[in-house]
């Protein structure tokens, strides 16, 4: 049970007629950053007041957030009443870095670098680091990637916290990662404040080490991040997970404290995705993806299905449509308008900048496939995006191996799922949509997936601020004097991915 210190400040009293209990939130992707990471604390932040808590928003400067995330201020609706406090984020060693390079370069040059330098740890032509690249290796792990870029913003936001905790009285705090770097602001507060503090991990962090890049680690950097994520898990009153699997394996790593462990899944905004009606669905069988293509999500196998259909002359140029929304310019170093080129169909692929989120729902309403990429190395988690689809209305296309994603839509019916080396499956599914048109009638019921719906997650949370979790790790709600108000509605997220 979490247990809580209320404090009354001058500046602002506490009476018992018009007080609530207080929460901060702190996270460094927020609105109006278009990051999907920005969602879920947004979605409690907009329905905890429903539940008798009112909370505060701890995020990072709007000017100090990478460009690469994108704005979207439409994210801020329904925000507007929230106390929200941006903190500056020094630059760090890469950045001053960059920015000597940048000036450096114009100098001789005359012309200017807007591109952000990578460092790489190349190696020796018989494929041994020498000394040099493994001191260069050693000093980015430690000094620029430990445990990501984003300390520096934290150290100070945490600093930032503590105040807040105390001028208003605010008895909880949850902090969520990635960046992992985050949860220092947790500590620290809990350390100087003893408010209570979760820690909600929307992507695990020990089991992430084994798939990052080796260039970034070193033998001390992996034991010191190991050393900083006990810490957390340690002093933390309560560790939130968005996937059941990710719930077990912390369990696994640390069952002294294995009672802390809760999943409470990611979801999606039934009633904002409901704002704009059921649009018709595009006259042509349309498969669309909404997010970024990185850490190995590739479209390729769609593009060898539908070019082996093409050349079998089973579908005619034009027959399909895939739409790629967002960061999608580029499949690792290569521009997806290339490896589109190299399977022939370059004229059925269309590339959409980064769209408001109001307008990429619009699309994913009208498409009659959602295209979800799930790579096999990231197993423990389902990308945000997914809930989104499911309360779009349109069915899932999903390329993933075995795991929590193709379980969940094995779940709950959402879609059709293939391996991503099953070219010749994907291929005859969608051979048989062409030639039937039954793509046409390609519908999922939103009302389906409501205990999805973030208002009800939202609802969980403060059943479980109240401290009504159960050990198992499943947010059931508390009766008695302490139950905080909560929705009817809200009813226990159970079952095998979800639990």
């Amino acid at each position: 049970m979490l247990s809580y210190r209320r404090r009354s400040t001058p500046s602002e009293p506490v009476s018992p007629a018009t007080s609530s209990r207080r929460i901060l939130l702190a996270a460094y992707h927020f609105p109006p950053s278009a990051a999907v990471g920005g969602l879920r604390i947004s979605r409690f932040a907009r329905f905890l007041p429903e539940f008798g808590w009112r909370p505060y928003v701890l995020t990072v400067d709007d000017a100090d957030r990478p460009q690469y995330e994108g704005t979207d201020h439409g994210r801020l609706v329904g925000l507007e009443s929230v106390p929200i406090t941006r903190t500056h984020q020094p630059s760090g060693i890469f950045d001053v870095y960059a920015q000597i390079k940048h000036k450096v370069l114009h100098l001789r040059t005359g012309r200017a670098s807007g591109d952000r330098p990578a460092v790489e740890t190349p190696v020796r032509a018989n494929g041994r680091e020498g000394v040099v690249q493994r001191l260069r290796r050693y000093a980015r792990s430690l000094f620029v990637l430990l445990p990501d870029e984003q300390k520096n913003w934290s150290v100070l936001a945490a600093i930032t916290a503590v105040r807040l905790i105390r001028r208003h009285g605010i008895d909880c705090i949850l902090t969520s990662a990635p960046p992992f770097s985050v949860h220092f602001v947790g500590l620290i507060a809990k350390i100087f404040t003893r408010v209570s503090w979760i820690a909600d991990f929307r992507d695990p962090w020990g089991e992430s080490l084994a798939i990052r890049s080796a260039h970034s680690q070193s033998w001390l950097s992996r034991r010191l991040e190991h050393w900083m994520e006990a810490m957390v898990m340690n002093k933390a009153d309560r560790v939130l997970t968005v996937t059941e699997p990710m719930r077990q394996s912390m369990t696994a790593r640390f069952p002294h404290i294995r009672d802390k462990f809760t999943c409470l899944p990611n979801g999606f905004d039934l009633g904002h995705l409901a704002l704009g009606g059921r649009p018709e669905k595009y006259d042509r069988l349309t498969i669309t993806y909404a997010g970024t293509l990185y850490l190995d999500r590739n479209p390729e196998p769609l593009f060898a299905a539908l070019s082996a259909l093409e050349k079998e002359g089973k579908a005619r140029p034009g027959d399909v449509r895939i739409k790629l929304i967002g960061n999608c310019r580029y499949v690792g170093q290569l521009e997806t308008a290339a490896l589109a080129r190299r399977y022939g169909v370059e004229s059925a692929v269309e590339i959409i900048e980064r769209l408001p989120h109001t307008e990429a729902a619009q699309i994913m309403q009208r498409s009659h496939l959602l295209l979800v990429l799930a790579p096999s190395n990231h197993g423990m988690a389902v990308p945000a995006k997914i809930y989104d689809y499911l309360g779009s209305g349109s069915k899932l296309l999903a390329l993933a191996g075995p795991g929590p994603t193709a379980d969940l839509i094995q779940e709950t019916g959402g879609g059709t799922c293939f391996s991503p080396n099953d070219v010749s499956g994907l291929k005859t599914y969608l051979d048989g949509l062409l030639t039937s048109g039954a793509y046409r009638h390609l519908r999922n019921d939103p009302e389906l997936y409501r205990r999805w719906d973030g208002r009800s997650l939202t609802g969980q949370l403060a059943a479980m601020l109240s401290g009504s979790a159960r050990s198992d790790g499943v947010v059931v709600e508390m009766s008695g004097p302490a139950r905080s108000r909560t929705d009817p509605s809200v009813e226990p997220v159970t079952g095998p991915n979800v639990g």
